[in-house]
């Protein structure tokens, strides 16, 4: 019980401190407002109709009203959230320290942790910016070329990790500090477990068998699998599959391949585009290496031969249908 108080007592702490919490919710939220001017676009494949927009806002205002509100929240959370850490982090330094760091540097921190994983994902995910980046503003189309030949997501990965890990454990360390009797109630919890009880031993054993068995249950896949089945279906969301949860039994007979399957869920297309997509599903291969980038390729571009999955299935004799 004296943990709950403790826990609501550090609660309410961060809530008093919420002055120092605004530079956070300011920066994400100019991140919100530039992000919205840049991708406010009801453009498909380049091509834009004022009739279709304005007809898609005056059917659909309210979900795209809602959407742009959790989107909101979401920014509005996650400015909160780093400024709360790089706030606890600045008062820690002070604390052991005669020269006071003004809280605006935590600017300096959220616009490093920002830029550092915007290049990762540029680097990481360029289909993701390939279309912006080409269609509306050239420049940086030699740039986005340039990060993603010349460097690694793992340098900026690296820098987002050290400037954040490095700021957690500062916090960590502030709210340890203002709140010792929280943390000493837990160590006394830690400390009066009797770990030489027979019972809690086998009760430890019991739960580590359970844990691997769960794991091995789900992410074993099954060894008696011997054919490839390619189903395609251009512009369906994974969660709108029955199988995958959606309330509507939009799809009973894949849902029983998922059940005897193993599915990948952080899969993200190399373009958002059907062709180009299909041409890296077969050949595992970029659109900057099979210089298939979009839905219209030129002939020359069509005529190159890239070995496939097709014909590697082919000169094993396992190709049935294509």
């Amino acid at each position: 019980m004296r943990i709950i108080k403790s826990l609501i007592k550090v609660i309410i702490n961060f809530f008093k401190s919420f002055k120092f919490r605004l530079k956070g919710i300011i920066f994400f939220f100019l991140l919100f407002i530039l992000s919205n001017i840049l991708n406010s676009d009801f453009s498909y494949m380049g091509n834009s109709s004022s009739d279709f927009t304005s007809t898609i806002i005056k059917v659909f205002w309210s979900v795209i009203l809602f959407q742009i509100i959790k989107l909101l929240i979401v920014y509005i959370s996650l400015g909160y959230i780093f400024d709360l850490i790089y706030g606890y982090a600045l008062d820690y330094i002070n604390s052991r320290r005669e020269k006071i760091i003004s809280n605006r540097y935590i600017y300096l921190f959220l616009f490093l942790s920002f830029i550092s994983i915007f290049l990762w994902s540029i680097i990481n995910n360029p289909q993701l910016y390939v279309d912006n980046f080409s269609s509306k503003f050239n420049f940086l189309n030699s740039f986005h070329n340039i990060m993603t030949d010349y460097f690694s997501p793992w340098i900026f990965l690296i820098i987002f990790f050290v400037i954040n890990i490095t700021a957690l454990i500062l916090a960590l360390l502030a709210v340890i500090k203002k709140n010792k009797f929280l943390f000493t109630d837990v160590i006394r919890f830690f400390k009066n477990l009797d770990y030489k009880n027979r019972k809690f031993q086998i009760s430890m054993i019991l739960i580590f068998v359970l844990a691997v068995a769960i794991i091995n249950l789900k992410l074993t896949p099954q060894s008696d699998q011997k054919n490839i089945i390619i189903i395609s279906s251009d512009s369906v969301r994974p969660d709108r599959l029955s199988g995958n949860g959606y309330f509507r039994e939009t799809t009973p007979n894949i849902d029983r391949y998922l059940d005897k399957s193993l599915q990948y869920r952080g899969v993200t297309t190399t373009v958002p585009r059907t062709f180009p997509a299909w041409i890296s599903i077969l050949t595992s291969s970029t659109p900057m290496y099979n210089e298939i980038s979009h839905m219209f390729p030129r002939s020359r571009e069509r005529s190159e031969k890239i070995p496939s999955v097709c014909d590697y299935l082919k000169d094993m004799g396992r190709l049935l249908n294509f």
